[in-house]
């Protein structure tokens, strides 16, 4: 007998069509359109909260090498940093670099392996998208005495309060990505919203 295949029962195929791809595809893209805008305070939130915690970061590492070391350790905002230009003794925008400030002079030596005494001991660069005003500070600088309190260039005066400002690229204080650092003289530090005073 012969087997020939049956009309009731046709091959099935499986999978999508061209039509249904283009389809899924392009209510993606919408939805994804639609989302994009609202991560970006969640981004420049997240941005401005990495900043601040590398300070912090850097300010409790700085204040631990001061006790140990009997002091004169300063914390001092870049100038330059690749393609980062900083202005004014407040913006500390480029980062910042710690080294033991042995002739407290609040000016980095040249690091030679003849004389490394002043050589940088950590270097900061934050997100190039974020703000950081420091204020006050003595010249672009900020040292720490044998105790861990921030002090002035002569390493005797202690700076009652500093505030750090971190602020996401073209907005203000009052904006909810804004954060504040207080700092007192002491050595204890507090975030604080950037519209909230220290």
């Amino acid at each position: 007998m012969l087997h020939t295949s049956s009309p009731s029962h046709p091959h099935k195929q499986t999978g999508f069509t061209l039509v249904e791809v283009l389809m899924v595809v392009s209510i993606l893209g919408l939805l994804v359109a639609l989302a994009l805008p609202s991560f970006q305070p969640l981004i420049e939130r997240w941005r401005v909260k990495t900043t601040i915690e590398e300070l912090q970061g850097s300010l409790y590492f700085a204040r631990s090498k001061a006790i140990a070391i009997g002091g004169n350790i300063a914390i001092v905002k870049n100038d330059v940093s690749g393609s980062c230009v900083s202005t004014g003794n407040d913006d500390w925008t480029c980062g910042w670099r710690i080294f033991v400030d042995a002739d407290r002079n609040g000016t980095q030596a040249a690091c030679t392996p003849a004389d490394p005494t002043e050589c940088t001991i950590q270097e900061m660069s934050p997100s190039p998208h974020t703000l950081l005003v420091v204020a006050p500070n003595d010249g672009g600088a900020l040292f720490m005495d044998r105790g861990g309190r921030i002090t002035k260039k002569n390493g005797f005066d202690t700076i009652a309060n500093v505030s750090v400002d971190v602020i996401a690229k073209n907005k203000t204080l009052t904006d909810l990505s804004t954060r504040r650092l207080c700092i007192w003289g002491a050595g204890r530090l507090k975030q604080v919203k950037g519209s909230e005073s220290c």
